[in-house]
């Protein structure tokens, strides 16, 4: 006897819907998460959840270091730009991570608020995030500053973009966007399912990355932007700027080990900054690469002090601050701007496949124990210590107790003269040095305003603290 149609449809019905349901049953067990941040927001300027960018800034006065960073309601440092742009005034955008948006630096003291003083009738928005790359200005850009009318766009993303992680930037947003879709994360099966569903694609697009309670973050042997996305992503923000009509300047930042001259060739920076000169060949704009400039003063300077420059390896000091903005502004007067609008031409496409990461296996990878926002997106990759800060396993440090002298103070530890940790502390105050990739023991140096100098040799453990005092003498107070 023939079973009748709507009998049989009924019945595929009954049994998809078990199947299904046996499936999310047996995923909620696995419970694949997808990435969201984890770390607790807090007074400092640590960044906070961001549903579309992975993080950002909560608007208020957050601690900065030794000082305090204002962050608006757009989430950008700063004041918050009137809309629409006031008839005849220029405004600059400068979109980067830390080293732009002032770490460690007053609000007063960082690039935009120098560039806003050496541009009379201008305004300047800090639009750079710390930790952001590319892939997350060029949506930030899209989320709110083009809506802020500038009419000038400084790129300084670099050191994100360059990065070594688990995961690439792209891959991370497309699974936040995912994650934004409800009905569908609200499904373990559809969570479990992504990431395999997304590597079937033929475009070779971003895929999805979950994470599962137990297991281990794969190394971090990816770009966070690779070198064919930077220069895609960098094309993207240049034909954004010439559409609207907008003038561009892609800027290298300075590195302390750069000026230093400590830089084993070939880097991996090298790559990112090939890119950079050829985009801006491309589109006849200005390319700013500030390392020979800092190495200039640095190399002309009374001592050769580099802590004038630098806070760590690579925040600048206000003093770098204002060099960078002495720079720019020297460029920008030199091509004519505002008279010449300085906006991205090109007569043809740019070819993205002859762009190559050339840097050897040997040297890829995140140094041990150098952490960085990305680590925030998955619960339980990192141990929290009693005090609720998150540590790595088996990555020593050390806790130098500072003492007499006269602040401000350079502190830094070393391993065979290299310089593997630093912080600048502008009162005597504990300090905190994580040291990454270290052998079993390092050299703490301190150096005071007064130029005495005083060091000691560490023995480490592996995962644990260990407590050093510096004393520089009698305070001068």
């Amino acid at each position: 006897m023939a079973v009748p149609p709507r009998r049989r449809i009924l019945f595929a019905c009954v049994v998809t819907a078990a199947v299904f349901g046996l499936g999310e049953v047996v995923a909620r067990q696995v419970n694949p998460v997808l990435p969201r941040w984890n770390a607790a927001d807090n007074p400092s300027v640590v960044m906070t959840g961001h549903p579309t960018r992975l993080w950002g800034l909560a608007p208020g006065e957050r601690r900065n270091v030794d000082t305090i960073a204002t962050v608006n309601a757009l989430g950008l440092r700063g004041d918050t730009p009137g809309v629409p742009r006031p008839e005849g005034e220029e405004r600059i955008a400068v979109v980067g991570d830390s080293s732009f948006f002032g770490f460690g630096v007053s609000d007063d003291e960082t690039l935009a608020a120098r560039l806003g003083r050496r541009w009379p009738g201008s305004s300047v928005i800090n639009a750079a995030i710390p930790g952001y790359s590319t892939d997350q200005s060029l949506l930030l850009l899209e989320e709110q500053v083009w809506d802020l009318e500038p009419s000038l766009l400084i790129v300084a993303n670099f050191w994100s973009d360059t990065n070594y992680e688990a995961f690439s930037d792209k891959d991370l947003l497309a699974s936040a966007q995912l994650a934004q879709n409800r009905l569908l994360s609200a499904s373990a099966l559809v969570r479990w399912m992504a990431p395999w569903v997304s590597r079937l694609r033929p475009d070779g697009g971003p895929q999805v990355v979950t994470w599962v309670r137990g297991d281990e973050l794969p190394d971090a042997g990816r770009r966070r932007v690779s070198v064919e996305d930077y220069a895609r992503n960098l094309d993207a923000l240049a034909q954004q700027a010439a559409a609207k009509g907008v003038g561009m300047v892609i800027l290298t930042p300075p590195s302390r080990v750069e000026v230093e001259n400590q830089v084993r060739p070939p880097h991996q920076w090298e790559p990112y900054r090939g890119v950079q000169k050829a985009v801006a060949q491309h589109y006849r704009i200005p390319h700013i690469d500030m390392t020979p400039v800092f190495r200039s003063a640095y190399e002309m300077g009374e001592n050769g002090s580099i802590e004038r420059f630098f806070l760590d390896d690579l925040h600048p000091t206000s003093e770098g601050q204002g060099m960078m903005a002495q720079l720019i502004s020297r460029v920008l007067k030199e091509r004519g701007w505002p008279t010449d609008r300085i906006r991205p031409t090109a007569s043809d496409d740019m070819e993205f496949a002859a762009f190559k990461d050339t840097t050897p296996a040997s040297r890829a990878g995140r140094p041990q124990g150098d952490r960085s926002p990305v680590q925030n997106l998955f619960e339980a990759t990192a141990e929290v210590s009693p005090s609720g800060s998150p540590s790595d396993i088996g990555v020593p440090s050390v806790h130098v107790r500072i003492s007499g002298g006269q602040p401000p103070y350079m502190i830094s530890a070393r391993d065979g003269g290299r310089s593997v940790a630093s912080a600048s502390v502008k009162q005597a105050r504990p300090v905190h040095l994580r040291l990454g990739g270290v052998g079993a023991a390092v050299t703490v140096h301190g150096k005071d305003a007064q130029g005495t100098v005083v060091s000691q040799d560490v023995r480490l453990t592996p995962g644990q603290e260990t407590s050093v005092e510096l004393t520089f003498g009698p305070s001068s107070d």
